[in-house]
């Protein structure tokens, strides 16, 4: 591509790697800032989804200290705190007996 300034005709040639450079320069800041707003979503669900398994069996942990075995824990998925739920319930039921 060519220009002309004045009466002089000068050749542009494109830069790849100025335009690598800027092109770098724009996106990994944003995507520096998508990953950690992203990051920043999955540690609050995940602090919320814990404190609410933690919350029900504090609950039961409460109603049993009471003498009440007619509240298992509520199962949810196969992870360690099902698991947990599973053990806990197990307990309640033989302590009833």
């Amino acid at each position: 591509m060519a220009i002309t300034v004045g009466s002089v005709e000068v050749d542009i040639v494109p830069n790849p790697r100025g335009i690598y450079q800027r092109l770098r320069a724009a996106i990994v800041p944003a995507a520096g800032r998508v990953g950690s707003e992203a990051g920043r979503e999955m540690g609050d669900h995940l602090g919320r989804s814990l404190q609410g398994q933690v919350a029900e069996f504090l609950g039961a942990a409460r109603r049993l200290g009471k003498g009440d075995f007619s509240s298992p824990v509520p199962i949810h998925g196969s992870d360690e705190f099902a698991a947990l739920g599973t053990e806990f319930n197990n307990m309640s039921a033989e302590l009833e007996q």
